[in-house]
């Protein structure tokens, strides 16, 4: 982590910028290696402070509706009361807690919403780039492995019990660009 100017300032709010970021998400599928997918709608803020990490904070919204697979069929199944459930559940949430380092890297404690639950987890991430100048900005980015169901994300009661059609483990790799 670096700032660009020699003084960092003092707590800055940044908010996502979509179209400059994204938010990706994979999971193994016994028809196919993956189903990939792209959140195409989000927002965000974030706190930083470069000399008081415990002022660090993050909060996230995306809609659910907005992933798209690049095949129409699966964005309805994975739209539908099947999975995400994005009529009843229109938003997916992550609000942070606490920010601190471990071990020389970023991680953040928070609550994380999805599908009518709520969980807290811890996420590691990176700040890659930061300035706080009039034009400020700051790059994040981050790999992140959820259970779903630890969320009730169940796409069929009776064959979705080992994982084996569906996987378990969903990979959200994304990247956010946020602007003063």
């Amino acid at each position: 982590m670096f700032c660009l100017l020699p003084n960092c300032l003092a707590q800055e709010t940044f908010l996502v910028k979509d179209s400059a970021s994204h938010i990706k998400c994979s999971v193994n599928y016994a028809v196919v290696p993956k189903i990939r997918g792209d959140f195409q709608s989000f927002s965000g803020k974030i706190k930083y402070d470069a000399k008081n990490i415990a002022k660090n904070s993050v909060e996230m919204s995306i809609k659910t509706e907005s992933i798209k697979t690049g095949r129409e069929s699966w964005d309805k199944i994975i739209r539908s009361k099947r999975l995400l459930d994005s009529k009843q559940f229109p938003l997916m949430t992550f609000k942070s807690k606490k920010v601190f380092i471990k071990d020389g890297k970023y991680n953040a404690i928070g609550i994380i919403s999805l599908h009518g639950i709520s969980r807290e987890m811890t996420f590691p991430f990176e700040i890659q780039k930061v300035n706080t100048g009039k034009d400020g900005y700051l790059l994040a980015k981050g790999i992140w492995k959820i259970n779903r169901k630890l969320f009730d994300v169940i796409w069929h009661k009776q064959l979705d019990k080992g994982g084996i059609i569906v996987g378990d483990w969903v990979t959200i790799d994304w990247q956010l660009t946020a602007v003063k």
